[in-house]
């Protein structure tokens, strides 16, 4: 039987040395403090700023959306079958895997 199979201290397990508790976004906001933003957050600030030129607008919002919606990817079918049957085609949507 291996050594520590069914659990126990384990080399490397656990949370790092130094990492206080909390998720990721509350050790964020905490290491942001206050008046400090995240980039996609700037960048959402300058999209509803009606003060903004719309050059400003339009490369904020180039640069924000692969983090507010997801990328869709094609999908190549190759179908072939019998010349006697008809054929059921599906065509459906499915985020794309990075």
């Amino acid at each position: 039987m291996k050594k520590n199979a069914q659990g126990g201290k384990r080399p490397g397990a656990g949370r790092p040395k130094g990492i206080k508790a909390g998720t990721k976004a509350e050790r964020l906001a905490a290491s942001l403090g206050k008046g400090q933003t995240t980039p996609l957050k700037y960048m959402l600030n300058l999209l509803n700023n009606p003060q903004v030129s719309v050059e400003k607008k339009m490369w904020a919002a180039k640069e924000a959306a692969p983090f507010v919606h997801s990328k869709l990817s094609s999908v190549n079918q190759t179908v072939s079958g019998d010349d006697d049957k008809p054929i059921t085609v599906q065509i459906g949507w499915r985020k794309k895997k990075d």
